[in-house]
Parts: C-alpha cells; sequence; structure tokens
C-alpha cells in the first residue's frame, strides 16, 4: 500500500517555486528538492543576450529555456553529475520574458534500457530504482554571474568573439605541426622540432581523451619511439599497478612468456588491446639489439586491480616463505581481498560488504591492512635475509597499493584522503627517487595528466614536485569510434563501440578542426604568446573525455573543462578516429 502511495505521489507534477525575478549582480544560492521546479525570468528585448550561470553543489540539474509564447527553446544538462557548471546562453529573438525552469535531473530511460534492467534485476522493483534515484538527487545550487547585454552590446560581444574566434584559429594554423603518420616506423623528419623543446625535459606525459581509441595508443607508440631513439628516454611508466606490469617488464627485458600474456596480467581491458601489443613488441625488438643501459623498462603506479595482477597471490606465497605466523594471521583478509578484486573490490570497499569470513567492515580491512605493512616494515632485515632484497621490496610495494586502495575508497576517508591520483603520483616518484637518472614516457588518461595543481590530479602532483621538468600532452580528437563498456544509468554492460560526429563548434576539437591540417600537434609552451591567444588559452574549454565507460543515450555530447595552458603543455589532434582492437582476452 505504501509503496503504491509513493509511486503515485512521484508521478504527480513536480512542485513549481513561484518565479522569481534576476537581478544582475545578485548570486543566488537555494537547496532543490526531489519534486521541485524553481522558476526565474528574465525580461528581455529583441537582439539582447543573457548569461549566467547554475553551479550545482551537490544536485544534478536540468535547466529548461521557456520563451515568452511559452515554447520551450532548449534544456541544459551537462554531463558532470551533480557539482560543476551549467552554463545559460539565451539570445532574444523576440520581446518578453523568457523563463528558466531549474529541476532535478534523474536519467533518461529507454524501453530498452529499462527491459535490460529489469532483466539483469529480476527480484527488485524498476518503480523502486526511480524512487530511490529522485531521492538521492537532492542538494543545493547557486546563480551568479547574470548579465544582460544590450543589442548594441551583444552585436560588438559576437563581432568580438568571432575575430578572437579567427586570431585563435590563425595561430593554431600557424603554430600546428602536421603528423606525417601514428603509426610507429614512420621516420621522425616531422617531430625534429620537439627535440629543442624536450632538451631539458626528463618526463613526458602522454595523455587520452579516451581508454579506447587506436590512433591514440599508435600515436603514444610512436611517440615513445621517438623519446627513445631521439631524446634517450629508458622508462615507460603506465596507469596500471606496479605488480600488473612485472610480466611486461619481465618479457620486453629478458624474454620471459609472451607478449599476450603479459599484457593481459595487467588486469585492465583498456590497455588488452592489438595497439599495445604492437608497443610491447617493439619495445622487445628493441631491447635486443641495445646494451643494458639503453633498455626500456616498463613499471607500473596505479593503486587497482592488485589480484588480477597477481599482488595477492605474491604476497600470500612470500608470507609464507618468511614469517608463517604473519601468513596465518593475514589469510582470510588476503583471500577475502582477492575474491572480492576479482569481481569489485570498489564495490565491495565502499559497501563493506558481507564476505566468506563474516562481515567485514572497510575500517577492519585497513587496520589489518596497516598492521601487515608495519610488520613488513619492522622485521625488514630478517625478512631479506629470509628471501632477497628484490622480493622483500616487491611484496612490501604490493601491500602498499593494497593500503592505499583501500584508504582512498573507505566511505569515511573519501572526504580527507589524498586520494588515488595523489597516490598514483607518490608511486611514480618513488621510482624517479630510486632512479634519478632516468627519462619517463607516462602513458595515462587526460585528466590525469593534466599539470593543473588545484585539481589535484596525478600530473598535478607531478607539475608541483619536478615543475618545467614535466611535460604533458593532451590528447583530442573531432570525430569517429572509441570502444568503451555500455553505461545505462547505474549498470555496466559489455564492451562496444560507440561513434561520435563533428566537435561542437567553440570546443577545443573544433578550433583544431578548422585548421584543416587534420592530424598535428601544437606547442603551448611557449614565451611572448599574443594576448588574444593567451586569454583563449587560459579560458575555460569543453574538451571531449571518456574514462572506461560511455553512456548511449548522452555520450555524443559528453565534453570535460580544460583550461589549455593550465592543464598541457603540448596537445596532439586526431581529426578522425577508429576503436582500439581488443586482443582475444581484452574482448572478453
Amino acid at each position: 500500500m505504501l509503496k503504491n502511495l509513493l509511486l503515485l505521489i512521484s508521478l504527480l507534477p513536480a512542485f513549481c517555486y513561484a518565479q522569481e525575478s534576476l537581478q544582475q549582480g545578485k548570486t543566488i544560492e537555494k537547496k532543490l528538492l526531489k519534486d521541485e521546479k524553481h522558476s526565474y525570468s528574465i525580461d528581455m528585448k529583441v537582439g539582447e543576450c543573457a548569461f549566467l550561470s547554475v553551479i550545482q553543489k551537490g544536485v544534478d540539474v536540468a535547466v529548461d529555456i521557456i520563451n515568452p509564447l511559452g515554447q520551450k527553446l532548449k534544456t541544459l544538462d551537462s554531463p558532470n553529475g551533480d557539482v560543476g557548471e551549467e552554463p545559460i546562453f539565451i539570445e532574444a529573438s523576440q520581446d518578453g520574458k523568457y523563463n528558466i525552469i531549474i529541476y532535478p535531473f534523474n536519467g533518461e530511460w529507454t524501453e530498452a534500457d529499462k527491459k535490460r534492467w529489469q532483466t539483469a534485476n529480476p527480484r527488485k522493483s524498476f518503480d523502486s530504482l526511480l524512487l530511490a534515484e529522485k531521492e538521492k538527487n537532492q542538494g543545493n545550487y547557486e546563480i551568479n554571474n547574470y548579465k544582460v547585454l544590450s543589442v548594441a552590446e551583444s552585436k560588438k560581444k559576437v563581432k568580438d568573439e568571432y575575430l578572437n574566434k579567427q586570431k585563435t584559429i590563425k595561430w593554431l594554423i600557424d603554430n600546428a605541426h602536421p603528423l606525417k603518420s601514428v603509426v610507429a616506423g614512420s621516420g621522425f623528419e616531422d617531430l625534429q622540432w620537439l627535440k629543442p623543446v624536450l632538451k631539458d625535459v626528463p618526463y613526458v606525459g602522454l595523455g587520452e581523451a579516451t581508454h579506447g581509441t587506436r590512433e591514440f595508443f599508435q600515436m603514444k607508440h610512436r611517440m615513445l619511439e621517438f623519446l627513445v631513439r631521439q631524446m634517450g628516454f629508458t622508462v615507460f611508466a603506465m596507469e596500471a599497478s606496479y605488480q600488473g606490469c612485472e610480466n611486461i617488464n619481465n618479457y620486453i627485458l629478458y624474454g620471459k612468456g609472451d607478449a599476450y600474456s603479459a599484457l593481459a596480467s595487467q588486469g585492465f581491458w583498456t590497455w588488452n588491446t592489438e595497439e599495445v601489443i604492437d608497443m610491447i613488441e617493439w619495445m622487445r625488438k628493441y631491447n635486443r639489439t641495445v646494451p643494458n643501459n639503453k633498455k626500456v623498462q616498463f613499471f607500473g603506479f596505479d593503486i587497482q586491480q592488485f589480484a588480477k595482477s597477481g599482488a595477492i597471490d605474491s604476497v600470500r606465497n612470500y608470507l609464507k616463505k618468511v614469517d608463517t605466523t604473519l601468513a596465518k594471521r593475514n589469510d582470510k583478509l588476503l583471500q577475502w581481498l582477492y575474491k572480492q578484486d576479482s569481481k569489485n573490490l570498489y564495490t565491495a570497499i565502499t559497501n563493506s560488504i558481507q564476505g566468506d569470513t563474516g562481515y567485514v567492515s572497510t575500517d577492519t580491512i585497513q587496520h589489518q591492512l596497516s598492521y601487515l605493512l608495519v610488520s613488513l616494515a619492522m622485521k625488514k632485515g630478517d625478512y631479506i635475509l629470509r628471501s632477497s632484497k628484490s622480493e622483500y621490496e616487491k611484496n612490501f610495494y604490493n601491500v602498499t597499493n593494497m593500503l592505499q586502495f583501500v584508504e582512498t575508497y573507505n566511505p569515511k576517508n573519501m572526504r580527507s584522503t589524498p586520494g588515488r591520483d595523489y597516490y598514483m603520483a607518490s608511486n611514480f616518484m618513488n621510482f624517479v627517487q630510486q632512479n634519478p637518472e632516468a627519462k619517463i614516457a607516462v602513458w595515462a588518461h587526460n585528466s590525469h595528466i593534466s599539470k593543473k595543481i588545484v585539481s589535484k590530479s596525478f600530473g598535478g602532483w607531478l607539475n608541483l614536485a619536478l615543475g618545467g621538468k614535466y611535460f604533458p600532452i593532451g590528447f583530442a580528437f573531432n570525430k569517429g569510434s572509441f570502444q568503451a563498456l555500455e553505461l545505462n544509468n547505474i549498470k555496466l554492460g559489455g564492451l562496444r563501440e560507440f561513434t561520435v560526429p563533428e566537435a561542437k563548434e567553440g570546443s577545443l576539437e573544433w578550433y583544431f578542426a578548422q585548421t584543416k591540417k587534420g592530424n598535428s600537434i601544437v606547442n603551448l609552451r611557449q614565451r611572448n604568446l599574443p594576448v588574444d591567444v593567451l586569454n583563449f588559452l587560459e579560458s575555460v574549454i569543453p574538451s571531449r573525455g571518456f574514462g572506461g565507460s560511455a553512456n548511449p543515450n548522452t555520450y555524443t555530447g559528453v565534453y570535460r573543462q580544460y583550461q589549455l595552458i593550465n592543464d598541457f603543455d603540448a596537445v596532439i589532434f586526431h581529426d578522425n578516429t577508429t576503436r582500439a582492437r581488443p586482443t582475444p582476452k581484452g574482448r572478453r
């Protein structure tokens, strides 16, 4: 009875606040509840333009723009969840009152989505899911930066924006270096200009706008070839776990195993592709032709996938070898971690789920791992005598990774912990300190390699520690395909291909496309940049960006926000892309 009543209430029209007139210079902050709609009005004349920002502070909002005739002009919903800006621009096509309606966005479900969800959750009610989502999506928002420009001001602004765009495009045309090819083995003639740019740079970040684009992966291979052969780089670091990359390192250095098995052992489907196989095989071939001091090493710095990569098995076997008492004390914990990480350790940790060993709280897991790490540190000398220094260091590092992960995703810590990017940077810097002469190429997502310090990204921490010695290169694409897991609201599906049209006007990709130069690189670390160009590079600009998943209902409009000069030192642009080619294991 109660369930039916709740469902009936959910279907009733949302409660709408009385309309409120916006005032220039006035900031408004309100709490938006699940069934509310907040209405604001602006009086405008033909040709005037209005600008304002709706800042989400814990609620994912949608915004309807209504013209004086009561017709909906558009609905706005940026793909930034419940935090961030919904920028609003209105150009008046007639005199009168324009209305802005703000309400909670609760997803778009097609009938196919509903059937798919219900099939996967036969014991749950789809209506109960909708109610739960509505209950969750409530919070504060703020309206600021409201301004209305007169007809004359609007015309001048449009003209100025057009001229500024043309100046920016002209600068890109003059400064974009066309790429002969994205494929390794194409020579280095078109990359020679990079030599003086990277002359004193020992750490180069290679980003990606998606985790599944063939041309991104191929270009990283080509950049690695250039950095190794032309710039003396000897290390390749990847957004994967330390233990997960050990087999890859053993293959490229010593020929142990085979490339496919070694790559699969790192645990991420994202890197398990034919393009990465080609790169690994190139490293193996190269290492067979050079002396030891020039051979390329391969290491990982991430804190994830330690069960799939063999880290837990390694620690269990090591403890049995050096301390049977400590091994027995931690065996249940390590078994539990192995079982959950083989499924989804993130879910296990954040929900403190019921395991085979009884109810396991995240605090208990964190406490036990801390005790294990301290035990390893306190008995270091004894354990090295019973094994070897390399064995000890490897397993000490594995336990450190486990504790970094659990601390990061413990719900009690998520507001105070430094976070995954901090620990990735810490692990990277640990390698740097042990190998101070190494020159390292880094593979990670754009959002990780970004050098913006305030964002607390992996690259931001590196920038703080290394300054100008770190050179991050962002990757962007105008149109084409990539692979990702299908995300329908809260449920992940299988790996599939996604295809996007040409990028929207005003985006980073759009600017590059206007140069008509095709695939190209632009160096942003330049002195004496023109004021107009500097203003553009310092402004917030949208650029395509996907992680490991994409929502088939919204992916074509997904953009992330960047300040180019604060995020990257260069950008590699691809005009058209195709899906990465997964290996048989990567496809599964």
